[in-house]
């Protein structure tokens, strides 16, 4: 044989046994995925389509819960034991949980669920499906040596081991499954309009073109938007009875109840309404601990809140007009004033260009009664604290004698002016006497007396001192 041909022939006998030792690894691998693959299909125990499934039981000695949606597009309701919304992410959760709940064994021939609390269980979850299919796991009691609980698929004769753990995904109350915001209203809804009664002094608080209304005058939009957000984000703490109409009388305080909220929200083009009873607050068993009641209209059950929330609505609807007291933006400002029976201070805030692309230089000059670069800082800080001032609350209208004026300290006020444009008064506030850490101001345009927190006016640049930059130094 030449050596080229033994030279050919041993190349190919090397490559015949790489192919060889290469099949053979393919082989091996494809082996072990195949054993994976047996082995994640003996574990899984579900594998459905949780978009199909309509209705939900849990079934345990002393409840049954039932949720239900007429379609897979519908939202979920808690149908049982007493109507409401369902917790639409507690039921995915579960949905979920079904489809990764995996088995660590199973008792092969032997069905006797006896030994293993499955003759009959006492505790069974259920899904059915839109074609009318159910499934269904059934739990018994758990392994004492492996960590284990046993457990059997409905219509099924098998007994499996998981891991007890997993239970925790399906042991769940009616109040796990239930909506816990007791308006139920979608977060992305906007509340229009709030019609308070049953209390005192009924009043109503509408939204109109973006604004808030109260008694067809402005409303205190800071105020209103808190109690709007807190209307959808109000949780209910427990379900204190299933059914009213089972309560004694009186047993929960609403009879009748303490405050009627009508809520209508708009959530895309669909208009939502919801009505709320709220009790009264009664003293707990618990030393201090005050309770309070709540019901949805066309819900049975009584829910318990948080009992402060219906006395920040039992008020006078006068408790929701507008605070804001000046209406002047800083950027419009071209002069500011501060007189007091001892003097005045007049600052210049000229006009300044913007940079291209940046934020105009905010420049202050005192003009009296010393002219010097002013303290910018501070006049910036005085600006913002003017032009953003909010009163605290309202003692009634403003007083006009002299006599009245006098009585809360307007004789020897202290005022502040902004001026715009062409030396026009945007605004004039003048500040009267402390009543406790308030003080009383008096805005032009704003026929009411009201307090301000003393540090809001107090620190305002009353002097050449406190205004100038060198004083500061």
């Amino acid at each position: 044989m030449k050596q080229t041909t033994r030279s050919i022939l041993g190349v190919l006998g090397l490559l015949l046994v790489v192919l060889a030792v290469a099949f053979g690894a393919a082989w091996v691998g494809r082996d072990e995925e195949q054993k994976a693959e047996d082995k994640a299909a003996y574990e899984k125990l579900f594998n459905f389509d949780k978009n199909h499934v309509v209705a939900i039981s849990i079934a345990k000695p002393g409840f049954l819960v039932y949720l239900e949606r007429p379609d897979v597009k519908s939202p979920w309701m808690l149908k049982h034991p007493a109507p409401a919304a369902a917790d639409e992410a507690a039921v995915n959760l579960m949905l979920s949980s079904f489809n990764t709940l995996k088995q660590k064994k199973d008792l092969g021939d032997d069905h006797d669920g006896k030994p293993y609390g499955l003759a009959p269980s006492s505790f069974i979850v259920k899904v059915i499906f839109d074609d009318g299919k159910e499934q269904g796991l059934e739990f018994g009691v758990e392994s004492s040596f492996d960590r284990g609980i046993y457990v059997r698929k409905s219509g099924e004769q098998m007994i499996r081991i998981v891991d007890s753990r997993q239970k925790s995904s399906f042991d769940k109350s009616p109040f796990d499954m239930r909506n816990k915001l007791l308006a139920e209203l979608p977060e992305q809804a906007e509340v229009t309009r709030i019609d308070v009664s049953a209390n005192r002094t009924p009043y109503v608080l509408e939204k109109v073109s973006g604004a808030w209304m109260v008694a067809g005058a402005p409303a205190d939009s800071e105020s209103v938007d808190r109690i709007a957000t807190s209307i959808k984000a109000l949780p209910i703490k427990a379900v204190a009875a299933d059914d009213f109409k089972l309560a004694l009388p009186g047993e929960f305080g609403m009879d009748p109840p303490k405050i009627v909220v009508k809520v209508t929200a708009r959530n895309s083009q669909e208009t939502l309404v919801r009505t709320i009873f709220f009790s009264t607050a009664r003293a707990g068993a618990v030393d201090k601990q005050m309770l309070s009641y709540a019901r949805l209209d066309g819900q049975p059950a009584i829910l318990q809140v948080d009992h402060t929330f219906a006395s920040e609505l039992d008020k006078d609807p006068a408790g929701f007009a507008e605070k804001q007291l000046v209406h002047a933006g800083g950027d419009s400002v071209r002069r500011l004033s501060f007189e007091t029976p001892s003097g005045k201070v007049e600052i210049d805030h000229p006009q300044q260009p913007t940079p291209e692309g940046g934020i105009p230089n905010d420049l202050y000059t005192v003009t009296s009664p010393k002219a010097g670069p002013a303290n910018k800082a501070k006049l910036s800080a005085a600006l913002y604290s003017l032009t953003n001032l909010r009163a605290s609350a309202f003692e009634g209208p403003a007083p006009k004698t002299a006599k009245e004026l006098a009585k809360y300290g307007f004789d020897k006020a202290m005022t502040a002016t902004l001026l715009g444009d062409g030396g026009k008064v945007l605004a004039r506030v003048r500040v009267g006497a402390v009543n406790h850490q308030r003080r009383y101001v008096l805005v032009d345009g704003v026929d009411k007396l009201a307090l301000v927190e003393r540090k809001n006016v107090e620190e305002l640049p009353w002097t050449a001192a406190d205004a100038l930059e060198i004083a500061a130094k």
